[in-house]
């Protein structure tokens, strides 16, 4: 996710993609691009930043799904790959025996085509701006990120337990996640991360100051 990483919400930059890209021919690797948050990022930023897809087309899955752009219950993605695994990518789609419901895919296309697409990412930034803001103000951030995530994240002790921390404030009427959900390995810095995407700048201003509240207790 070289666009806005779920659940850290940084960005890969120009030079390491290159870096990467490199590493990733020499040992003839694949990539698996998934690219869900790029309609945001790429608007914010005034130069964009090249996905691995133009770096190393021949190497690249690309998927940009439309769930966090469009709306969350048109279950659409576009998927760009090689001509060369065209064969092996349809017949495990019709291994798994999945289909895009048509109707869901001809609103897409034709926001896509609209205004409307415009008026929604207009919308969406301006929103996700002020959920960013709000997030520091509460926490006191004193370095702001690169671009406005949908995630944000808060380290907390290593001897903390996932579900003594998860279960706590989820009485409290606030789901984190704790960050061993996002890896296989033991964590030296492990941490929790708070989406700010799921309601609206009320209710998440209020889920905020909960975290806060109780934030001591874990670090």
């Amino acid at each position: 996710m070289p666009s806005c990483n779920n659940p850290i919400g940084f960005q890969i930059t120009e030079s390491r993609r290159k870096a990467l890209a490199t590493i990733i021919e020499e040992e003839s690797l694949w990539v698996i691009e998934d690219d869900i948050h790029s309609f945001l990022t790429t608007y914010q930023q005034n130069k964009v930043i090249a996905p691995f897809q133009a770096l190393l087309p021949q190497q690249v899955i690309y998927l940009a799904g439309m769930t966090k752009f469009i709306c969350s219950g048109l279950r659409v993605a576009y998927l760009v790959f090689p001509e060369a695994v065209r064969g092996k990518i349809e017949q495990a789609i019709f291994t798994i025996n999945v289909k895009t419901s048509p109707l869901e895919a001809e609103i897409v296309t034709e926001v896509l085509n609209s205004e409307v697409a415009q008026t929604i990412l207009q919308q969406k930034f301006a929103l996700t701006k002020q959920a960013n803001a709000l997030f520091d103000a509460v926490f006191d951030c004193q370095s702001k990120p690169a671009v406005y995530p949908y995630y944000r994240h808060l380290s907390i002790r290593s001897d903390v337990s996932q579900l003594d921390i998860e279960q706590d404030y989820l009485a409290k009427g606030v789901r984190i996640y704790h960050s061993n959900r996002f890896t296989t390995q033991k964590q030296s810095d492990p941490f929790i991360r708070l989406s700010l995407s799921s309601n609206h700048l009320e209710v998440l201003e209020k889920g905020l100051c909960i975290v806060k509240d109780s934030l001591k207790t874990y670090q």
